[in-house]
C-alpha cells in the first residue's frame, strides 16, 4: 500500500494534483490545505491512503499523518465512506474535529456537506471514546491508554501501539504532562513503524 509519495507538482486540477516521482506520475486528491500551498514544480511531501473499488482506484492525499488518521479512523463508523470521511477533514481541522467528538459537538459535524443529523451522532457516539481529547495530558493517569486506544482503533495492534508510544515518548521534546493527548498521538503515529 502507498501510505506516502514525495515527488513534483506536474499539474493541479480541482482538488486533485498530479505527482511526479521519479518518472512516474500520480493523481492525488487532496486536502485544501495541501492545495492552496502546492505549486507547479515545486517539492511536495505528502501522507497518503490508496481506496480500492471496483471501478476506480483513488488515492487520497494529508499534510499530516494525523489528518491522514481522522480520515480512516471516520471510515471506521457505520455508514461513513471515504467521500464523507474526507469531506470531514476538509472542512475540520484535525483538532477542531477531536474536539468536536471528544465533546460532542454535534452542530459542528453537521456543518460537513453531507453529515446530517443521524450521522453525527453517530460518529460522535462510535468514536468519543477512541479519538484523543483536547483535554491536557496533565492529571489523567490514563494517557498511555487513551493512546492505545486511539491506535488500536486506527488498526494497530496492541504491540505496534506500544512500540509507537514508547518512540513518541522518547522522541518527545516536553514532558508528557504538559502536552495534549492530540499531540502525542501525532507523535505516535509519526514514530510508528508504519509511517516509516
Amino acid at each position: 500500500m502507498i501510505s506516502r509519495i514525495r515527488g513534483t507538482v506536474l499539474e493541479r486540477a480541482g482538488n486533485r494534483l498530479t505527482i511526479d516521482v521519479q518518472g512516474m506520475g500520480y493523481e492525488i486528491t487532496v486536502t485544501p490545505d495541501v492545495l492552496s500551498s502546492a505549486r507547479i514544480d515545486s517539492s511536495i511531501d505528502l501522507f497518503t491512503h490508496v481506496v480500492i473499488r471496483e471501478d476506480a482506484w483513488t488515492i487520497y492525499g494529508f499534510s499530516s499523518p494525523e489528518s491522514r488518521a481522522h480520515f480512516l479512523l471516520l471510515q471506521s463508523v457505520n455508514g461513513v465512506g471515504p467521500k464523507v470521511a474526507f469531506s470531514i477533514v476538509c472542512v475540520l481541522a484535525s483538532d477542531e474535529l477531536s474536539n468536536a467528538i471528544a465533546h460532542g459537538s454535534q452542530k459542528i459535524l453537521e456543518s460537513v456537506p453531507g453529515v446530517g443529523k443521524k450521522m453525527a451522532a453517530r460518529i460522535i457516539l462510535e468514536l468519543q471514546e477512541k479519538i484523543s481529547s483536547s483535554a491536557p495530558v496533565e492529571g489523567q493517569e490514563n494517557w498511555r491508554e487513551q493512546l492505545r486506544s486511539a491506535l488500536v482503533g486506527l488498526g494497530y495492534s496492541q504491540r505496534e501501539s506500544d512500540e509507537a508510544i514508547e518512540s513518541a515518548v522518547k522522541a518527545s521534546r516536553r514532558p508528557t504532562s504538559e502536552q495534549e493527548i492530540s499531540e502525542l498521538l501525532k507523535l505516535a503515529l509519526s514514530q510508528s513503524r508504519r509511517s516509516k
